[in-house]
């Protein structure tokens, strides 16, 4: 913890959250709203904005079914979109009406699988679909 930072015990108790009896005493709960609400961060920095350690929050994690952090698949999926909508950009004439039609459709599916993954139901369920050969 940095000097003149709360505690992770300090932070958790400001935000009501409920500590239960665990096998090595107390274990911090952490709504599910609020985990998902940094997805979006590192580990590491995740952990610290919601005032928990490193271990707890995988350990709070694995209670809730996710069995990786997924900020890595939510950085690639969103890097994939974004590359796909400057493509869609580019796509200004007539005959590339079909070439844009398939980036649209998979940028569909890249977005359906981001919101599964902000959902806490990413692809620890289902894996991202591959795109069709020859195409991005």
């Amino acid at each position: 913890s940095r000097r003149g930072a709360p505690s992770a015990s300090a932070v958790a108790r400001a935000r009501g959250w409920n500590d239960d009896a665990g096998a090595g005493g107390r274990r911090k709960r952490v709504p599910e709203a609020e985990l998902r609400a940094v997805f979006h961060l590192p580990l590491t920095e995740a952990a610290e904005k919601l005032g928990v350690g490193t271990t707890t929050l995988k350990r709070i994690c694995r209670d809730m079914g996710i069995k990786r952090w997924p900020y890595r698949e939510l950085k690639s999926v969103t890097g994939c979109m974004r590359h796909l909508e400057q493509a869609m950009l580019l796509m200004k004439a007539k005959h590339e009406d079909t070439l844009r039609k398939q980036l649209e459709d998979r940028w569909i599916v890249l977005r359906r699988h981001q919101e599964r993954v902000l959902s806490g139901n990413g692809s620890q369920q289902q894996p991202l679909p591959a795109p069709p050969r020859g195409q991005p």
